[in-house]
């Protein structure tokens, strides 16, 4: 399959090594050279040109490609391409009944508003699919803050998580094999994969002995099931209060979409911004109309206002500023202060390492969520979904949705597994009192109406492509 990627940033980078690690023809376009010189370490073909060049596009092979990407740096500037790019396919191969798929990658949410502009975007913008990682950026945030000493907790599905975390001086589990463990201890959630010394995650756990400081990754279907998990690592577990008073640093975009998520969790939240136009627009706004969110213009460093505000007393601090460096500093100084939980959202993905080696806050990245995002929407579409744990090397869960006629209906889990060379270790099925998450076992049956989550390797996406059609 040859895919055509417009624009070699981070995020293009990005997907284009994804894609070519499940052994896809790939094609970057980009007219900067400084992003050009950056892309030569990947095992593809790099052109310089412009995504709205006919000529650019019939030499990165337009005629024989399946999909074009456009994630360059402006928002219009990917969703006019997309249209460019069908309309120079469409003209290429005029004998051909073959179509092509088009994704488009943008930053501001505002796009998707169909009171804005010209109305749904989608209906016009020739794009097939539209992605927008704010709000999952938002939730990846969130949920990893809800238990910090965690290495990650990835939301699945209804209520359920992949935990990892590394296995710590304290923990009984060191020693003994996934197997074992498992016949001990009944009440530990289900391990599903193992990663030692930084080497590729492994899914064939069963003989797999667990030793200090493996990264070990749960499959949980409550919250409850934290506490379990932290006391299995000995790792120490704070649970974070029902309703968190909140701080969030930056009244940006992403800022209000995280005072808007603690709001509708019920908590009390302070937004703190130094632009005075940008505080008054989130005041003016709907997540600004509700009486728990008290916007102040000011400096988020400023000592005596962080004095006045009672900091100290705050649950979560979430930097959302647009720099960075600043992020940095002030999720830093808010766990300085004693706030238990600090986050921040970053752009530059090199420095996420950095900053989860301080071991103070908890960093996400948003173009590495962005990546996820366009590779799920090249993937699955509206059929399926998928995530990517960060912490672990070449692993991602997919979840499938299983319809009429779907290959996995009536088979059991075992065999829907080796289908796929994974591991499915939860079922999502509606019952009486809704949707119930089910621990599989080999030979739990799969019926019409289950959502299904299954881990495996990055390199067998293609099989799961098959599967979903």
């Amino acid at each position: 399959m040859r895919i055509i990627i417009g624009g070699a940033g981070e995020v293009g980078r990005g997907v284009a090594s994804a894609l070519r690690h499940e052994g896809r023809d790939i094609v970057l376009i980009d007219n900067d050279l400084d992003a050009i010189n950056e892309s030569q370490s990947i095992d593809c073909l790099v052109i310089s040109g412009s995504v709205l060049s006919r000529r650019t596009l019939v030499k990165a092979g337009i005629t024989d490609a399946e999909i074009v990407i456009m994630c360059t740096k402006s928002d219009e500037l990917n969703l006019l391409s997309c249209a460019f790019a069908k309309r120079v396919f469409s003209e290429e191969n005029k004998s051909s009944n073959r179509r092509i798929r088009t994704v488009a990658r943008i930053s501001d949410r505002k796009l998707l508003d169909p009171e804005y502009g010209a109305g749904p975007l989608p209906k016009w913008s020739k794009a097939d699919h539209i992605v927008c990682a704010g709000e999952e950026i938002v939730s990846r945030l969130a949920s990893g803050l809800v238990a910090p000493a965690f290495e990650e907790a990835l939301p699945v599905h209804e209520g359920a998580y992949i935990l990892v975390a590394e296995a710590g001086e304290g923990s009984p589990l060191i020693g003994s094999t996934v197997k074992e463990i498992r016949d001990t201890f009944s009440s530990l959630p289900p391990i599903v994969a193992v990663q030692t010394n930084g080497h590729a995650a492994k899914l064939d756990v069963l003989d797999q002995e667990i030793v200090l400081n493996d990264r070990v990754a749960f499959a949980i279907t409550s919250l409850d099931q934290f506490r379990v998990v932290s006391s299995a690592l000995g790792i120490p577990l704070d649970p974070i209060p029902e309703n968190p008073r909140t701080l969030v640093f930056g009244a940006t975009a992403f800022g209000s979409e995280v005072a808007s998520h603690y709001l509708s969790e019920g908590a009390d939240v302070v937004v703190i911004e130094p632009d005075l136009d940008l505080a008054n627009q989130l005041v003016g706004s709907k997540v600004g109309s509700s009486k728990r969110l008290d916007v102040i213009h000011g400096d988020p460093q400023d000592e005596e206002l962080l004095k006045e505000i009672d900091i100290e007393g705050f649950d979560v601090a979430i930097a959302s500023m647009d720099d960075d460096n600043r992020n940095i500093a002030m999720a830093m100084q808010a766990s300085d202060k004693g706030i238990p939980r600090s986050g921040l959202l970053l752009k530059d993905m090199a420095l996420i390492e950095a900053v989860k080696r301080i071991g103070l806050t908890r960093p996400v990245s948003q173009r590495q969520i962005t990546i996820t995002s366009i590779l799920r929407a090249i993937h699955f579409g509206d059929l399926g979904d998928f995530s990517v744990p960060t912490s672990l090397n070449d692993i991602v869960i997919v979840l499938f949705h299983i319809v009429e006629e779907h290959p996995f209906v009536d088979s059991t889990v075992e065999n829907a597994s080796n289908r796929l060379k994974g591991t499915m270790p939860l079922i999502f099925r509606e019952g009486e009192e809704g949707v119930q998450s089910i621990i599989t076992t080999a030979d739990t049956m799969i019926v019409q109406g289950d959502t299904v989550a299954m881990i495996l390797k990055q390199e067998h996406l293609s099989l799961a492509d098959e599967i979903n059609g």
